[in-house]
């Protein structure tokens, strides 16, 4: 399966979330809009190959992605309010994506979960017009995909 899928259905995964304004399935070129707020920006990670799980010519890989929700630009609203907006998305998306371990039956996905995430915190994406420092209020978390996948001999090998 490609990481182009992969991240292709993580996006519209987290678009059905309530609340969630955009996805981004691949890095966005500078300008992140205030009306596409709160909106996820998906970067692939490292990947685990297991040779020896499921035999010979089976391999079971796991993927990591960094999934940013982007709540609300840093230096808006009263002391705390943004931080406030940016806790509850904690619980709602690691319940979402518990609740979908397959990613939404994805053919070749074995399991996917949330590893870890940060909590509150500011995050700078450059070049943005919703935020002039290119700060807000966000959470990362961490996403493990893990695929079956079938190795494919050379000829004479």
């Amino acid at each position: 399966m490609s990481i182009k899928l992969i991240r292709e259905r993580i996006a519209s995964l987290q678009l059905a979330i309530p609340g969630v304004k955009y996805a981004y399935s691949i890095l966005p070129r500078g300008v992140v809009q205030s009306n596409q707020l709160p909106l996820f920006i998906n970067f692939v990670r490292d990947g685990e190959y297991d040779h020896e799980e499921l035999g010979d010519n089976d391999i079971l890989h796991t993927r990591s992605f960094n999934m940013w929700l982007l709540v609300k630009p840093a230096a808006e609203g009263e002391e705390g309010e943004s931080e406030n907006l940016t806790e509850p998305w904690i619980e709602t998306v690691v319940q979402y994506f518990m609740a979908r371990p397959s990613l939404g039956n994805l053919i070749g996905v074995q399991d996917s979960y949330i590893v870890s995430d940060t909590g509150p915190k500011k995050m700078v994406w450059p070049g943005s017009s919703a935020s002039p420092t290119g700060t807000y209020w966000g959470i990362e978390f961490r996403l493990k995909v893990i695929e079956f996948t079938q190795r494919t001999f050379a000829t004479n090998e």
